[in-house]
């Protein structure tokens, strides 16, 4: 079974989650974007191996904190997991992590700029925790590079850390997940007006990678609550499908 443990960091409460094996202990965690303190609480009580570190994109608030978790992780594993990410149209950003949270009047030394990947991610590639395999897709328009991660048919648990020292039930489902990054939010769509933004893009991404997988799917989004694809596709006011 995969369990998707969700923490809500940073003051964009942007949803880091960590994606760990029933059977081997061993997770991948997505989109550290700060309080690497509290991820790295969580690991520490599930007795968790880090394999990987998944970033959907490159926008201060999903990679803010990636260089001060893989410093944590290379100090009690005794080496730095893989960074997995898009290659060439996330570089500038992960470059300019700094400057971004200059832009929100965030303290630039809190948020230094990620590094480079170690394993570049394209459309239709794999990333597997475990025995369960999820495939890239390339979903563009809130950034250029976003990457969302779909596992089609799963065995899942599912809880929520919303805030310091609480958390939700565990709660099993079995169904296809999307982690859908910035794309599609509940009722609404990822924001375009940032630099590298574009929402015929965004639109398209939706419409022709998003629809088309079930309606059943959990789309656990970057912000903000899960939903499914069947109540966007009917409720979403900018890409609603009658």
């Amino acid at each position: 079974m995969l369990r998707i443990h969700t923490i809500v960091v940073t003051p964009f409460y942007q949803n880091a989650r960590v994606l760990s094996d029933s059977e081997t202990d061993t997770c991948v965690v997505v989109d550290p974007g700060g309080e690497v303190e509290r991820i790295t609480a969580y690991l520490d009580e599930q007795s968790l191996s880090v394999e990987g570190v998944f970033l959907t994109h490159a926008h201060l608030d999903h990679a803010g904190g990636i260089p001060a978790l893989m410093k944590h992780l290379e100090e009690r594993q005794g080496s730095r997991p893989p960074l997995y990410a898009e290659g060439e149209f996330e570089s500038g950003m992960r470059g300019s992590i700094s400057r971004q949270a200059s832009m929100f009047g965030l303290p630039e030394s809190e948020y230094p700029n990620c590094p480079e990947p170690d394993v570049i991610l394209r459309e239709g590639d794999t990333l597997s925790i475990g025995s369960s395999n999820g495939r890239i897709i390339h979903a563009p328009g809130h950034a250029p590079g976003h990457l969302v991660l779909f596992f089609d048919s799963l065995a899942f648990s599912h809880s929520l850390s919303p805030i310091p020292g609480q958390s939700s039930p565990e709660r099993s489902e079995n169904g296809p997940v999307l982690i859908a990054g910035d794309t599609l939010l509940a009722g609404s769509i990822g924001r375009c007006d940032l630099p590298g933004g574009d929402e015929a893009a965004l639109l398209s991404s939706i419409k022709e990678k998003f629809f088309v997988l079930p309606d059943a799917t959990r789309v656990m989004t970057g912000h903000g609550p899960d939903t499914t694809i069947a109540i966007e596709k009917k409720e979403n006011p900018y890409v609603r499908v009658e």
